[in-house]
């Protein structure tokens, strides 16, 4: 759906003019040029959005707990005689989301309320079929988005019997009301969320609902997966005279209360916080190194096989990286992560560049491995000092430390690896451009699976800054530059 924007008094008096005219009626006088000037506002309307949505995965052989969903909400806004992106306000918002595993234990218990950051600008998006006033005109109500903000907290009650850690989620999260389902019924899933027509002048209630018992098969369980959902959609548009029409003046906001002062930081705490903005730092060049291999992927031949070769160790790394940031506390802050081992070199696969691109992936899946255990070290110093265990916590930060160290080593090597491959793609003359419109689809897919890993759209944003700007690249100047 699309916004036309604000109506200029231009628009409005040009089509005064005009059905002056059909009407027979500009040659009498009834419209004066002092009428032309005067402009109409959209008659304004107010919409409410509730939904209700409860998921049942059950465990597998491949999936070792039962995951239950459950989510309603309950948010309105009004036009005030605008058009385009506008402020959703949530009134009601509660949910949980519990991982059990098969002797009862209940590892983690997320809980869902209201939003920080409410209203939610933008949460909503008017319209119209025709430009008002034309005979016939409608709106047009965004449905609701398949990403609902929540505020997160977690409760994790350790099985192995360690404390039970709470955790307060500082930023923002979303919830996926999107039920999962098989590719035969994507066409009912995608209708839950079509766009709403209503008549000016009047109320619209539309609900939509979505049912499943069945086994699921799709990319993003381990295997076939049993999952029970329910989906149930409703959006309320009313723009008659009686409730909408008149713009009610904003309540009195309640008198501001400074808050406490923040206490300063711990040591442990000060360790965790650098340890992040070292992830942070490495955020921006891990994404153009995915949105790289992203694009040269489509390109076919060896180019395209050793890029997506190298694609999932890329993936893998920016997913650690971004999960370092967000560091959910882990239980066993006992324990310290090592890096998973990585395959040898792999064989022969692309005639004289085989060596080299072993080579390279190689480091690359290093890379990989240690971000994967460094994300596990910072989440297990979260949970360390949730639990007030400070020895456990300077373990785990000193531990950190080391694999950052590794981490250097492994990114050299992956550089060096890089610029042997540049160097032989570049003998023999290979197609090594990547056009602008390859990228912008490279950088969307990208975008989509930070979202699905559970980033919110706009954090990656803030994070990958320059690196999601579409541009033309050379693949050799990408593989000589590395995720270092």
């Amino acid at each position: 759906m699309h916004s036309k924007g604000s109506r200029t008094t231009r628009s409005r008096s040009r089509y005064r003019a005009t059905w002056a005219l059909v009407l027979g009626l500009g040659a009498c006088g009834i419209f004066a040029p002092a009428a032309f000037a005067e402009e109409e506002s959209l008659p304004p309307v107010a919409v409410t959005y509730t939904g209700e949505v409860t998921t049942t995965i059950h465990r597998t052989e491949h999936l070792p707990e039962n995951a239950y969903l459950k989510l309603n909400w309950t948010a309105a806004g009004s036009s005030l005689g605008k058009d385009g992106a506008l402020p959703l306000t949530y009134t009601s918002m509660s949910g949980s989301l519990i991982d059990e595993y098969s002797n009862g234990c209940q590892e983690y218990n997320r809980t869902f309320t209201l939003p920080a950051e409410n209203p939610q600008l933008g949460g909503w998006g008017l319209d119209e079929n025709l430009e008002y006033p034309l005979p016939g005109w409608k709106y047009q109500v965004s449905p609701p988005s398949h990403l609902q903000p929540v505020h997160e907290s977690y409760v994790v009650n350790p099985c192995n019997g360690n404390p039970t850690l709470f955790f307060d989620n500082p930023e923002p999260a979303t919830v996926d009301i999107r039920p999962l389902v098989n590719e035969a019924r994507a066409a009912e899933e995608n209708a839950l969320f079509e766009t709403i027509e209503a008549p000016p002048g009047e109320s619209t209630t539309v609900t939509r609902e979505f049912n499943s018992n069945e086994d699921v098969v799709c990319t993003c369980l381990p295997d076939k997966t049993p999952i029970q959902g329910h989906v149930r959609l409703t959006i309320s548009v009313d723009s008659s005279s009686g409730n909408n029409n008149v713009q009610q003046m904003p309540p009195t906001p309640p008198a501001v209360v400074p808050p406490p002062p923040t206490p300063p930081l711990t040591a442990a705490e000060q360790a965790r916080q650098e340890l992040k903005d070292a992830a942070r730092a490495r955020i921006i060049t891990e994404t153009a190194w995915a949105a790289g291999l992203e694009g040269a992927k489509s390109s076919g031949g060896a180019i395209g096989l050793a890029a997506a070769l190298l694609l999932p160790s890329a993936k893998a790394t920016l997913d650690s990286d971004l999960k370092t940031i967000k560091d959910p506390p882990l239980p066993d802050y006992t324990d310290l992560a090592a890096p998973a081992a990585t395959a040898g070199a792999v064989g022969r696969s692309a005639g004289t560049l085989s060596s080299a691109e072993s080579a390279l992936r190689q480091q690359s899946a290093k890379v990989a491995s240690i971000t994967g255990a460094m994300y596990t070290t910072i989440s297990r110093d979260s949970g360390a000092i949730a639990a007030a265990n400070s020895s456990a916590a300077e373990e785990q930060a000193a531990h950190f430390s080391v694999l950052e160290q590794e981490l250097d080593g492994v990114l050299a090597a992956q550089v060096k690896a890089g610029k042997t491959v540049a160097a032989a793609l570049r003998r023999r003359h290979a197609h090594l451009t990547i056009s602008k419109l390859t990228m912008e689809k490279a950088i969307n897919a990208v975008e989509g699976d930070a979202v699905k890993d559970g980033t919110p759209l706009s954090t990656f944003k803030s994070l990958a800054g320059s690196a999601l700007t579409a541009k033309r690249i050379n693949l050799a100047s990408e593989l000589e530059r590395g995720q270092g």
